[in-house]
């Protein structure tokens, strides 16, 4: 006897779509459908996660800029207040006795230097008499300076 097991052994078994009775070309039809579907599904994540990324830049970018508009109105704010001191009467006067004073302070800072390395009495004599003097200039300076301006 002649077992049919044995005579289907030499073919090919028959998988679940075949034996549902689908060709090669149906199946492949079928594969290749899907492939569009697959494609299209990734752009739409990709996009989503592009536009999620767009999204989360434009308002870290807008947090920002709310923040140097801050910044600016601040500055605009001192600039204003700087202003008015300039337009103050005495103040621009008040900047020049504070350079001078500054000035006059390195003169005398630098005949002390001076008179270190003066070995003539003489000389030593006349420096002091300069040194006096500058200090008498210095605290002119000084008491314009510390004086609140007078309006005119």
């Amino acid at each position: 006897m002649v077992d049919n097991k044995t005579l289907n052994d030499n073919e090919p078994e028959k998988s679940e779509e075949q034996a549902a009775g689908f060709t090669d070309e149906q199946r492949c039809k079928q594969t290749t459908s899907r492939w569009p579907l697959i494609f299209s599904l990734l752009a739409v994540i990709v996009a989503a996660v592009f536009g999620f990324g767009i999204s989360s830049n434009i308002m870290g970018v807008d947090k920002q800029l709310a923040q140097e508009m801050k910044t600016v109105a601040l500055l605009e704010q001192k600039v204003q207040q700087l202003e008015g001191l300039v337009k103050q009467v005495g103040t621009a006067e008040m900047v020049r006795n504070e350079l001078n004073s500054a000035a006059a302070d390195e003169v005398l800072r630098r005949v002390a230097a001076l008179k270190e390395g003066v070995t003539d009495d003489a000389l030593v004599t006349t420096l002091d008499e300069v040194e006096a003097s500058l200090q008498k200039v210095k605290a002119a300076f000084d008491a314009k300076r510390l004086a609140p301006p007078v309006e005119k």
